[in-house]
């Protein structure tokens, strides 16, 4: 398979060299919204779900009236619903996952933090596992 390839590429390419090909084709999907392109990695970290400074600190600069939001480290801006917004300045490296799903958890307990109803689907009660869902939520939305 590998060989029929190679020589699809040949055949195409007649001093074999796809990498300007490649670089037109990337530019094309980025252009066009349909891909991203970072020069330094981007991934989700092992250890404490960690946002920087910038990222936690953010919301407080925004100027009285405007939209409670932060960004992600692809630059794009992200919208503070409760959720996000409790979990914000606790998701500085300091907390594990769990930690993070006990402060979770123990806001909806005390009736600091509302769970909406469709995140807790038709159930009346937030679960444990909604918590969880909820928090992977968060931490994806901003890359943590």
């Amino acid at each position: 398979m590998k060989r029929e390839v190679h020589a699809r590429i040949d055949a195409a390419l007649p001093e074999g060299d796809i990498d300007p090909l490649l670089i037109g084709f990337l530019n094309a999907l980025v252009v066009r919204g349909q891909g991203r392109y970072r020069v330094q990695p981007l991934a989700r970290q092992p250890g404490n779900p960690t946002l920087s400074d910038a990222v936690r600190a953010y919301p407080a600069d925004l100027a009285r009236g405007q939209l409670s939001h932060t960004f992600n480290p692809w630059h794009q801006p992200v919208l503070l619903d409760a959720v996000t917004q409790f979990l914000l300045p606790y998701t500085d490296g300091s907390r594990t996952r769990a930690e993070l799903l006990a402060l979770l958890s123990k806001a909806v307990t005390d009736g600091t933090l509302k769970i909406s109803q469709a995140a807790a689907g038709n159930d009346a009660a937030v679960d444990d596992t909604t918590l969880a869902t909820e928090l992977d939520r968060v931490l994806k939305l901003l890359c943590a």
